[in-house]
């Protein structure tokens, strides 16, 4: 719900899902509006709406995104990351009336993290990251994302992270 409007997220007619908006007094497929259409290569897991912005969780190529849509323009960006291989998700984000929102983020080489992410100026906070124990200096590491070609052509991503100075 926002401003007004159900948004809709529905796999009808979409495998990967696509977002439709309609009126709170009908939400009938009759008076469906398209918000963000079904993209083959791309699946939408989730969503949560902000006073200025709405915030699309997806997933592409096997990797998890968040796509920041401002509402006034409909202008739109996925929140940068700098791995090749990593997870993230929405946090828990119970403020409405804010241009941050909250997410995890963790790779083979970056402990579990929590940032703060200013929607308007695209800088994030680390606000919290897990202690490893043991001396861990996650700069002696370095992590790939490749690609295997399995016998049916399929493309099946493969995540590999190795110590600086590794000779492949």
């Amino acid at each position: 719900h926002y401003q007004g409007r159900l948004y809709i997220r529905t796999n009808k007619g979409a495998s990967n899902f696509r977002i439709v908006t309609a009126p709170l007094d009908d939400p009938s497929e009759a008076s469906w509006t398209p918000f963000i259409d079904h993209d083959p290569a791309v699946k939408i897991d989730g969503m949560v709406f902000f006073a200025r912005h709405a915030v699309i969780a997806e997933r592409e190529g096997g990797l998890p995104a968040l796509r920041v849509i401002e509402m006034p323009t409909g202008a739109a960006h996925r929140i940068a990351t700098d791995e090749p291989d990593y997870t993230l998700a929405l946090a828990a984000n119970p403020e409405f009336d804010t241009d941050t929102v909250r997410y995890t983020y963790q790779s083979m080489i970056t402990p579990s993290s929590v940032y703060d992410y200013q929607m308007d100026s695209r800088e994030r906070t680390l606000l919290k990251q897990q202690e490893v124990l043991g001396g861990y200096d996650p700069a002696q590491y370095q992590a790939e994302r490749i690609w295997a070609t399995a016998r049916d052509g399929t493309k099946i991503p493969v995540s590999v992270v190795y110590r600086n100075g590794f000779k492949k």
